[in-house]
């Protein structure tokens, strides 16, 4: 395979879902040949180090704005300099920025990268969206939800891919714990605090277990800017028998090798990492009912998909695998299926395939 040279152009390499997932991803592009390096638009991150310490060049340019004129020219002088031939943006700032600064880009392919259920938050945004929909050669969105979302705004559906994500699961996939029947549940979350991950929910489905005398402790594992407000809540309602807030890790798989379950009540995702690494983990899951979770479960048996406008059944439902926990392993095993269809080198295989097709026209 001839040498392609990417950019991938991003707000910040801060510790997030789809920092990760590129990280993942350039260490199995470059196997293949080809050259990666990534461009930070607002602050370059936490990650940045991590990214620069593998042998992945890391670049900063910073936009005062999206239309920022004097950022835009030195990211056309970055591609020139660097002989890029795609550049890969991500999520809508970097994506508008991007397709401002390259407007006439000449031979260097442009692809927009979407990983959201809501890819905006305001009509401005939408608008924008709607308004250079013509400028990128190529969208790619993590599923198929993102992808409807992207029509729905003007996108045309011939021009975008779905690459799910991908994930590498443990060297060794550590087994269930032995419950006795109403022995408790450990149920695992992992991710960012934010608001679409509707961690109060969590505290209330914890509530309710503590009201019904449901043997289930969940543990709310990360760190964001709604951490220290959840907290507070925990302690109000008197719960920190019931709600653990252990902070951020490096190594979630030693989490999941401890727990029962993976939950979560996101009320938007894309793809979501967390829960894939719960599957590659071979543990079931509580979820949410919304799409990117029924895309991910692909009809199969390893989860349960609840509403979140009532914690009761959530309540009821570990209820009832607490008593029979013999329940979670058949559920365990097809979880795994899920991990393992999910690899980082077949999310690499439709990235690649994009990039040959968009430079071979």
């Amino acid at each position: 395979m001839p040498d392609i040279r990417v950019l991938r152009v991003i707000s910040n390499l801060d510790i997030g879902g789809v920092q990760r997932q590129m990280l993942l991803a350039f260490r199995e592009l470059r196997q293949r040949g080809l050259t990666c390096e990534v461009c930070t638009i607002d602050e370059p991150g936490r990650m940045a180090e991590r990214f620069a310490a593998e042998g992945f060049a890391v670049h900063h340019v910073p936009f005062r704005s999206r239309l920022d004129p004097l950022g835009a020219l030195r990211l056309r002088l970055l591609v020139r300099r660097r002989d890029v031939q795609i550049v890969h943006a991500h999520m809508y700032g970097a994506n508008m920025s991007t397709n401002f600064a390259l407007m006439a880009r000449g031979r260097v392919r442009l692809v927009n990268g979407y990983h959201n259920q809501i890819p905006t938050t305001s009509v401005h945004q939408e608008r924008s969206i709607r308004r250079t929909a013509g400028r990128p050669d190529a969208f790619v969105a993590v599923g198929d939800s993102v992808r409807q979302v992207l029509v729905g705004l003007g996108v045309p559906g011939d021009r975008i891919t779905v690459i799910h994500n991908g994930v590498v699961g443990p060297e060794t996939v550590a087994p269930l714990p032995e419950r006795a029947p109403g022995e408790p549940l450990e149920l695992l979350w992992a991710g960012r605090f934010v608001k679409q991950k509707r961690l109060d929910f969590l505290v209330d489905v914890a509530a309710e277990c503590r009201r019904r005398n449901v043997p289930a402790r969940i543990t709310l594992l990360g760190d964001g800017p709604g951490h220290s407000k959840l907290s507070r809540l925990v302690a109000e309602k008197e719960l920190t028998d019931w709600v653990r807030l252990p902070g951020a890790t490096d190594d979630v798989f030693s989490w999941l090798a401890r727990a029962d379950l993976f939950v979560s009540a996101s009320f938007r995702e894309g793809f979501p990492n967390a829960l894939l690494e719960a599957c590659a983990a071979g543990r079931p899951f509580v979820v949410s009912d919304i799409d990117p979770h029924r895309e991910l479960l692909e009809g199969r048996s390893a989860g349960l998909l609840l509403p979140t406008t009532d914690p009761a059944p959530w309540a009821e439902a570990l209820a009832g695998l607490a008593a029979d926990p013999a329940r979670l392993r058949p559920m365990a095993d097809e979880a795994l299926a899920i991990g393992r269809a999910h690899s980082i080198p077949a999310a690499c295989d439709r990235t690649v395939a994009l990039y040959e097709s968009l430079l071979a026209h």
